[in-house]
């Protein structure tokens, strides 16, 4: 069996968010991974998810995208830190997927959530999924920590209506306790999505043993906004009506 036929017999669908997935595309050549991640052509996930009603408004469609750099203390999906884990997914072929739930979206007020995973450290993948999903009149929504929205510009920031920004810690020592990374890398407030003149929801994650002091987390991340429980899971949000 060849590579391709291995990665085409692989359910692009998890039984659930939280199946572990590993090594789906160890055998990719390094040249052609290099290659997917500088165009766009080829993406690598973990899976699609149907029928979420937690990642963005209504009911939705969310593809999970392999590749991190933030190595959470709480995270439901780590097999999703490692980009060789995911399905090699060519843009047509993910595109075709979505093209499957666009009238039911549409009639359910959902669309499209792209997450990770950090999706954008697939970038030019996310700018063409996102594109594609536009075009058929899906709403698209991006879920990320924030720290590479310099790679996108203006233009492509056009292509999604709504971010959904993970905010750690704005506080060193904790982010760095709860995230393995500093947090001047998540340079969200001198990045585009500061800009972007759309729907931005910031998201917090409350887990136990590890967020013990809500509300003077919440202070941490200095928003002028209102706070509201969004999610019987532990995630609350803190949501503006403006950019962040």
């Amino acid at each position: 069996m060849t590579e391709r036929e291995h990665t085409e017999n692989i359910p692009l669908y998890a039984k659930n968010p939280f199946e572990l997935r590993v090594n789906l595309g160890r055998d990719i050549p390094e040249t052609d991974v290099r290659t997917a991640l500088a165009t766009g052509d080829m993406g690598f996930l973990h899976s699609f998810t149907t029928g979420s009603t937690v990642d963005g408004p209504g009911v939705r469609v969310v593809a999970w995208t392999t590749g991190c750099q933030f190595r959470c203390l709480y995270c439901h999906n780590p097999d999703t830190w490692t980009m060789s884990n995911g399905i090699p997914i060519t843009i047509e072929k993910a595109a075709a997927e979505l093209r499957k739930y666009r009238t039911g979206l549409k009639a359910m007020s959902g669309g499209f959530t792209l997450s990770g995973g950090e999706p954008l450290m697939q970038d030019r993948f996310a700018v063409k999924l996102f594109a594609a999903a536009r075009s058929m009149g899906i709403h698209t929504a991006l879920d990320t920590n924030g720290s590479l929205g310099g790679r996108l510009t203006d233009a492509e920031l056009e292509t999604i209506d709504l971010v959904l920004l993970d905010i750690k810690s704005w506080d060193t020592e904790r982010h760095r306790r709860l995230t393995g990374m500093d947090v001047c890398s998540s340079p969200v407030l001198r990045s585009p999505l500061s800009r972007l003149q759309k729907a931005c929801l910031g998201t917090i994650c409350i887990g136990s043993g590890v967020h013990r002091r809500f509300r003077e987390h919440s202070r941490d991340c200095k928003i002028r906004c209102q706070l509201r429980q969004c999610r019987t899971s532990g995630r609350s949000t803190v949501s503006s009506n403006g950019p962040i």
